[in-house]
């Protein structure tokens, strides 16, 4: 065969998607033309058992000046990406967008990386930290008995950190509520209770305790019902001996009067030890607790508590938890570990990061404490751009002005010298905020680019250096009214897609879940409103020169999909916010948006703005800054006919036109390209 008839075969294979076929057959006939090759990556990147690094050897050796070729920069890309190099695969994906705008779902795909790039995690720590105490002071006046407010306080934790593993008790002393908070699961829940606590609102009458017994008496009996059984345990019931293991403590314990479930009663023996002893003991030293039969050879607890306590000596949690330990590097391949390998001296606070980021794999110590929104990282700069004679000294310079400008948004927790580069390591209970102050003082240090990475060998470094975008953003003020409002009067934010970095606006989108109340999806933009729309003279006083933009979606739809028929919405709310400044226009109920092409397969032809009838009237406007007012308006999906309807009507007659038509409120908001016609498929009436 010559290579023209191989070229013809290989074509009809790549429609069968037969890639094993296409390999064969230029691999068996040394077929080994530009267009051969390129298809020959292609087949190797998408058979059955992918092999992505002989694509890229193929597309990287053969091509060695590249291709002006979008499958070729689409290919390398998908492999980068599938290998999780997404700072790499987003470099090709743009080049294959430059070449060809409408190159399949590239647009997706360049979104995707960056979410990756931008270690999207939910709502951030200091946020739940800021709505838990906001929450705490509207309700604690109205709570009488000290019964009232310790189920308040359960519920309300449970609520905003449902992550965190704590035991909550509240004690009246005098005329002070305590609270204890007793972490026992691991060191990161009591990290994140010790800054959910450090630095908190002050409130008369309210001492909050992160797991110490400031009074022993306090903790003389604890009472729990498991099943139908009451439960009592206190210092003269419990008995107990103990064995060292490897520097830490078993316990042998017995109750009297125990109950059947072995389970619960463990369970809350350990709970009763961790307050009888305090939470840095506990953390520090318990290593297990087998219940044993009777008392034989045991002591009352209290017996042996003064014996073990001397013995060993417990410390402050702040010491424990964040205490400056020498680093020790363990030989790893350079293969293996890419960064920080040049390490020989320094300190962390957080040995467990280390020794979780040295494996290679997550062992689960940052998704515990990404759960809580909080994101660990460190920022790395070359020692050959610092012009200074004593490096380390500079470094430390550098910790103490990170330390200043985080101030309760974040927090050093470590620092290296590498033969190659310098590391700071940090803690981030904002990560926007951090970032942000990291790009700052980046810029200031003037020793070329800064680099920051969260403890994930798996993900990309993200540059503070080359950031050269400046788009108009809400206050820090304001934002927090609005995503407030939003919970407030739409639902609780489960998720936020973050934009690609812009000059003009950030338009990130809110996702709000279904719930049992409401069974939707809703998707709300969150930046258009931060620059004013152009509104015609005689409009102007309604002020209504900024929004955000809201779309229904059922429950159904699958969010976590960057397919095309799935991902859509997210891209066209972004457009459609894009255009309104781009073409020096407007957006406001009764405006229509026409977007054919855009749903693949659907009858349906655009969108019709609305106010949120769907969320009630409280939902329609937040007051921000200077007494400006945000409006949000929902989207309508609608006919070529409902739209013409609305020209010609206006939005209050195809309201009434849908009212006339038995429609309810969920059917003309939530998208369904399947919904029937108003003004074709009607009703008997």
């Amino acid at each position: 065969m010559n290579n023209n008839d191989i070229l013809i075969k290989v074509k009809e294979f790549f429609i069968e998607k037969n890639f094993e076929a296409i390999i064969d057959l230029i691999t068996s006939n040394n077929a080994y033309t530009n267009e051969l090759m390129l298809f020959l990556a292609v087949a190797y990147s998408l058979k059955e058992d992918s092999d992505f690094v002989q694509s890229n050897n193929i597309l990287l050796n053969y091509f060695e000046d590249g291709l002006p070729n979008p499958l070729y920069h689409f290919t390398l890309a998908y492999n980068f990406f599938s290998m999780k190099k997404y700072g790499m695969a987003l470099e090709h994906f743009r080049l294959t967008k430059l070449l060809d705008p409408d190159f399949m779902t590239v647009d997706s795909y360049i979104l995707e990386c960056k979410n990756f790039l931008k270690y999207p995690i939910g709502e951030s720590f200091i946020r739940k930290k800021n709505r838990f105490w906001a929450k705490f002071k509207e309700i604690k006046i109205l709570l009488y008995t000290i019964e009232d407010f310790q189920e308040f306080l359960e519920y309300l934790f449970d609520l905003i950190f449902p992550d965190i593993y704590a035991v909550i008790d509240c004690v009246n002393n005098k005329n002070v509520k305590t609270v204890y908070f007793h972490s026992f699961e691991d060191r990161t829940d009591a990290i994140k209770i010790y800054f959910l606590l450090k630095d908190a609102p002050v409130f008369d009458g309210f001492h909050f305790i992160l797991g110490v017994v400031d009074d022993e008496k306090i903790y003389h009996k604890l009472r729990k019902r498991i099943g139908n059984e009451i439960v009592e345990i206190n210092a003269k019931n419990l008995y107990a001996s103990y064995h060292e293991v490897d520097g830490k403590i078993g316990f042998t314990v017995f109750l009297e009067d125990s109950i059947e479930n072995k389970t619960a009663l463990l369970e809350y023996i350990r709970e009763y030890l961790e307050i009888y002893f305090g939470s840095s003991f506990t953390i520090m030293y318990l290593s297990y607790i087998h219940i044993a039969h009777n008392k034989k050879g045991l002591r009352p607890i209290y017996l042996i508590k003064k014996e073990l306590l001397s013995l060993y000596k417990t410390v402050s949690l702040n010491e424990y938890l964040f205490k400056k330990e020498p680093f020790k590097q363990e030989f790893i391949s350079s293969e293996v570990l890419k960064l920080r390998d040049d390490i020989y001296s320094g300190y962390t606070m957080v040995p467990e990061l280390i020794n979780e980021y040295n494996i290679g794999f997550d062992i689960g110590v940052m998704d515990r404490l990404e759960r809580g929104g909080i994101v660990c990282g460190f920022i790395y700069y070359d020692n050959d751009t610092v012009d200074y004679h004593d490096k380390e000294s500079f470094r430390l310079a550098i910790e103490d002005k990170i330390k200043e400008e985080f101030s309760i948004n974040g927090k050093v927790i470590g620092g290296y010298m590498g033969s190659e580069h310098s590391y700071i390591d940090i803690m981030a209970f904002d990560l926007d905020y951090c970032i942000d102050k990291l790009r700052e003082i980046a810029d200031v240090m003037n020793i070329g680019e800064v680099c920051f990475s969260v403890y994930r060998q798996d993900i990309d470094t993200l540059s503070l250096t080359s950031h050269t975008f400046n788009p108009i953003v809400y206050s820090r003020e304001d934002d927090e009214k609005i995503l407030e409002h939003i919970e407030k009067t739409i639902g609780e934010i489960k998720r936020v897609i973050p934009d690609d970095p812009s000059d003009d606006i950030r338009v990130d989108i809110n996702i709000v879940y279904p719930t049992e109340k409401r069974n939707y999806y809703t998707l709300i933009t969150h930046g258009v409103g931060a620059k004013s729309m152009n509104i015609p003279q005689k409009y102007r006083e309604l002020n209504i020169d900024r929004a955000e933009l809201m779309l229904t979606l059922p429950p159904d739809w699958n969010m976590d999909s960057r397919e095309e028929r799935w991902f859509w919405p997210i891209l066209f709310l972004r457009n459609l916010a894009r255009a309104s400044f781009k073409e020096d226009t407007w957006l406001a109920p009764g405006h229509t948006i026409y977007i054919e092409n855009i749903i693949k397969n659907s009858k349906l032809s655009g969108f019709i703005l609305s106010t949120p009838i769907l969320y009630g009237i409280e939902s329609t406007i937040c007051r921000i800054s200077n007494g400006k007012d945000l409006n949000f308006y929902s989207l309508i999906p609608a006919y070529h006919e409902e739209m013409n309807y609305t020209a010609k009507y206006k939005l209050d007659g195809l309201l009434k036109l849908f009212k006339n038509e038995k429609m309810s409120i969920e059917d003309i908001f939530i998208f369904n390209d399947k919904r029937r016609n108003s003004l074709i498929d009607k009703t008997l009436n």
